[in-house]
Formats: C-alpha cells, sequence, structure tokens
C-alpha cells in the first residue's frame, strides 16, 4: 500500500506540472466549446487524487475480556458475532453495489432516445467496468462466490467489448450493440436477486 500511495503521488506530481500545457491543448482541441471552469484548479486535483487508509484488526468475539457473569458473557459475545457478520455483509454488499451500478449505466446507455436513436456511449462505460473487474476479486477478501461468478460475467460479457463498436461509428457493430444490452440485462437481474430492493433505491 505504501508503494501504490508513493507511486500515486509521484504520478500526480507529474500530472499537475503539465497540467497547463494539457489544459492549453484542450483550449486549441475545442475551440469555441472550451470552457476553463471544466477544469479544476491545481490544488483541487491534488485533493481529488490522493489515497489515505487506515488498518484495524477484525475483531473475535473471543478476545473480548471482561470480568462478566457466565450469562452475560455469553450474550456479549453473541452481540460481537453478529456485529461482525454484520460489517463483513456489509463490505461485499458495497462491492457488489459498485459493481451493479456500473452494470445498469452501461445498460441505461445502450438504449435509445425518444426518437428511436442510439444514446450517447462514452468510454468511460467500459473502462469503469473494465477497472471494476480488475479490482473487485483482491477486495472480495471473504471469498464471495457469487460476487466471483458475477465479476468474471462482467469481465467476459462486458469489459471485452470495444466501446467504439458500441455507438455509431466507424466500427459500430448494431449486433454487438444488441447483444450487450442484453448481457447487461441479464446481470442486472441476477445483481437484484442479491438485493431486498431494486439496485436504483439501493444506489
Amino acid at each position: 500500500m505504501d508503494g501504490l500511495r508513493e507511486r500515486l503521488v509521484r504520478q500526480r506530481a507529474g500530472f499537475i506540472e503539465d497540467y497547463d500545457h494539457y489544459v492549453e491543448q484542450a483550449r486549441l482541441d475545442l475551440g469555441k466549446l472550451f470552457r476553463i471552469e471544466d477544469y479544476p484548479s491545481k490544488d483541487q486535483l491534488r485533493d481529488r487524487f490522493s489515497i489515505r487508509y487506515r488498518i484495524t484488526p477484525v475483531p473475535d468475539a473471543d478476545h473480548f475480556i471482561a470480568q462478566l457473569a457466565s450469562d452475560d458473557t455469553d450474550r456479549v459475545k453473541r452481540d460481537i458475532e453478529r456485529h461482525i457478520e454484520e460489517q463483513l455483509h456489509d463490505a461485499v454488499g458495497d462491492l457488489y453495489r459498485r459493481l451493479a451500478e456500473a452494470v445498469e449505466r452501461v445498460s441505461e446507455r445502450l438504449g435509445e432516445d425518444g426518437d428511436g436513436k442510439p444514446l450517447v456511449f462514452r468510454d468511460t462505460m467500459i473502462s469503469n467496468i473494465r477497472d471494476l473487474v480488475d479490482v473487485v476479486p483482491r477486495l472480495n477478501i471473504f471469498g464471495d462466490q457469487r460476487l466471483a461468478r458475477l465479476c468474471e460475467q462482467g469481465k467476459d460479457r462486458i469489459a471485452s467489448v470495444e466501446p467504439d463498436s458500441l455507438r455509431p461509428s466507424g466500427t459500430f457493430d448494431p449486433v454487438a450493440r444488441a447483444r450487450v444490452k442484453r448481457d447487461a440485462d441479464d446481470l442486472m437481474e441476477q445483481f437484484a436477486g442479491y438485493f431486498t430492493s431494486p439496485v436504483r433505491e439501493v444506489a
């Protein structure tokens, strides 16, 4: 983690050092569409690209040491175990939500507008999925098999597709767009089965 943080600090420093050049290049590329307010200050960038982490032990009910009556000890131990289980469930649930929200955005953007024309589909729709299917398995420290399967499906069925094939362009593939839309909808149904309420309400 320290190594990754140092790497981010170095790359952030390099990016900020060249930031004025990037903004000026955007001004030339965009012409009248350029708006300086779209670009944060260097200080804002430093705040947005930072890493902080804290290491805390996973508690164990058997580590609870106190002079209690035997009945109280059993009750407190059960409470601690229940609390630990809830924390672990919340941690896994957050991974489900993050992946489900990204898949939902892909599903929505592969729809059509009121005139039957494809909606705008940006590269980030796919790159976000790619980032998540890369990091979620490493964060799935409790080995949730269902989450692992959904992540693998997202990797094979969505992350592997090139964004250009999903929008009107030189490489547009309407068959691929329809297939990815179906796959995203199918994954959404599977994610919905995990939550007690629809994903939209949980997000």
